[in-house]
């Protein structure tokens, strides 16, 4: 019996042509093709929803100073100068937080920093220096800092009206 059977492939290995259409192109391949077209569309319209969204266009960046300094005065609820929280040269702050929108983001940088629509980067506000009308640095940082605008005598202070932990604002001193 096992003589009988050497001759005999397995059914799932035996091979059968594919019905060919009129044109010579098997049915197949042209299966194949159409699952990878419509692959390449899915794919296409998933990352064109996220640019569609408020995220980031550029890489923000990460400031271990900034980071650090602004989690101090949260935790024990005391203000300093910005200017003392960072090591780099800048004349102009300004500070965006989730939902602000794409536009006034933009504009304020002078650049495109927020595809569109608005920020949407959760529990993160965006701080965008410049020096001479120039972008110097667009850094993330946990979203404890209000939004606002100042220039290098700004003090980030704790806000009259937050709740624990502590949010920080942006103000003048003297004014």
């Amino acid at each position: 019996m096992a003589d009988d059977r050497e001759g005999i492939r397995p059914r799932l290995l035996q091979t059968r042509p594919m019905p060919a259409t009129s044109d010579g192109i098997q049915v197949a391949g042209r299966w194949r093709s159409v699952g990878a077209a419509v692959l390449a569309v899915v794919l296409s319209a998933a990352i064109s929803s996220c640019a569609l969204l408020g995220y980031p266009a550029v890489e923000l960046g990460h400031d271990p100073k900034l980071d650090a300094g602004l989690g101090r005065l949260s935790d024990n609820a005391t203000g300093a100068r910005l200017a003392d929280l960072t090591d780099f040269e800048w004349d102009i702050v300004y500070v965006f937080g989730e939902g602000d929108p794409a536009d006034e983001i933009n504009h304020a940088a002078g650049m495109k920093i927020v595809r569109r629509g608005r920020f949407v980067e959760d529990s993160v506000c965006l701080f965008i220096f410049k020096l001479d009308g120039k972008v110097v640095r667009h850094l993330r940082a946990p979203q404890i800092v209000h939004p606002g605008m100042g220039d290098r005598d700004v003090r980030v202070e704790p806000a009259r009206t937050s709740p624990k932990p502590v949010s920080l604002e942006l103000v003048y001193p003297d004014r």
